[in-house]
């Protein structure tokens, strides 16, 4: 069978990270199936066997809009007749709206269906996520199937979109390389993390939804109720969190909830480990996920988490976070807090993740496996141009 997978949208964060992983791990197994992938060009030092062929796009216009509209509606109509290609698979989002063939459509953005961002968005933001979440419904419609990386993500789509009830869902969870040993700290990350005081790490990219907001709030009730010296450790630079505020005011005492900041810049994935490794916990009052990468990835590192208390952060966590409403951060301090003096809590927390890990495999290899008996089950014959 030949299958073309849409990568266009993969550039940076997540979905680079899902698309630079999960392809090498579909190559190493064994597959009756020939795939061309399109991707931006960025990806090209990717080197796959021969039963995987790019086809590379300028990621100057794949990251314009409308450009990839365009593409995606009449380009790959012509590349599906010249390829011969009996199933489509769309990775992020969007795909045709009236496929040649049968389409599986991966749904990896939750602000399209997210009650929170409709209602907190303003401006330019909230009108183009309306429009293309209209856009993403009219896809799913045509699609053979719409593939979620949670059952939280799914749920959040039929709730959104009821009409969709008769579209085929299912969730595949997204591979994380748990058991892989960590790189050694790089040295100026090992000098950001010298010191006794209390290291909490927030990894992300810097946006709203992400709850950058809510993070300084607590940071701020923190400062008043905690004895002890801290430091928040963000994955991102000052200007990105000041960006991340949209049209909330920056708070007046910026500069001074800012001494208690380190904020590391973008960091490889090839420190990521490290990094969890040097913390003494996560706070993650992320408020729109659809998986959340670093749940996972911190519960490998036996971190203990203190999450916003959103229906995917639980999924994911489950019993090894303590949880808080996105309009409180006083308790979200007062949860930090208590990991950092209640060595039993902190314990509790550890394990109850340990075993959430224990129960699933979240290899790449399981995740690439179920991805091939999803694309095989729709097997059928093209449809004449």
């Amino acid at each position: 069978m030949k299958i073309l997978i849409n990568a266009l949208g993969a550039d940076v964060g997540g979905a680079a990270n899902h698309l630079s992983h999960f392809l090498p791990a579909l190559a190493q197994i064994k597959t009756e199936n020939q795939y061309w992938i399109l991707a931006r060009e960025k990806f090209a030092d990717l080197k796959l066997k021969d039963d995987f062929q790019f086809i590379f796009q300028s990621s100057k216009h794949s990251k314009n809009f409308f450009h990839r509209f365009i593409f995606e509606n009449f380009a790959i109509a012509r590349l599906i007749e010249i390829h011969q290609i009996d199933i489509l698979v769309s990775l992020t989002n969007f795909g045709p709206i009236k496929p040649k063939v049968p389409h599986i459509v991966f749904q990896r953005n939750p602000l399209y269906f997210s009650k929170w961002y409709r209602k907190n968005s303003q401006g330019k933001s909230k009108i183009e996520n309306l429009l293309r979440a209209q856009l993403v419904h009219q896809i799913m419609k045509n699609s053979k199937k719409v593939v979620t990386p949670s059952h939280s993500m799914e749920k959040m789509i039929l709730e959104t979109f009821p009409d969709l009830q008769n579209i085929s869902f299912q969730t595949l969870y997204h591979g994380i390389d748990i058991q892989e040993p960590p790189q050694p700290l790089s040295f100026q990350n090992m000098k950001l993390f010298q010191g006794e005081h209390f290291k909490i790490l927030y990894p992300t990219l810097a946006a709203f939804h992400k709850g950058i907001f809510l993070l300084f709030d607590t940071l701020r009730s923190l400062k008043l109720s905690f004895s002890k010296p801290f430091k928040f450790y963000l994955t991102f630079s000052e200007q990105d969190a000041i960006q991340s505020y949209a049209h909330l005011p920056l708070p007046s005492d910026w500069k001074d909830l800012c001494r208690h900041v380190i904020f590391m810049g973008n960091q490889p994935q090839s420190q990521m480990k490290a990094i969890y490794q040097s913390s003494d916990l996560m706070f993650y009052p992320s408020l729109c996920e659809s998986f959340g990468f670093s749940m996972v990835e911190a519960l490998g590192a036996q971190l203990p988490i203190v999450a916003a208390d959103t229906p995917i952060n639980r999924e994911i966590c489950q019993k090894s976070a303590l949880y808080f409403q996105w309009n409180a951060p006083d308790t979200a301090a007062q949860q930090i807090q208590q990991v950092f003096e209640q060595p039993e809590i902190r314990n509790t927390l550890i394990e109850q993740g340990q075993k959430a890990l224990l129960t699933f495999d979240w290899s790449w290899k399981r995740y690439c496996f179920e991805f091939e008996n999803i694309c095989n089950g729709l097997k059928a014959p093209r449809v004449a141009a």
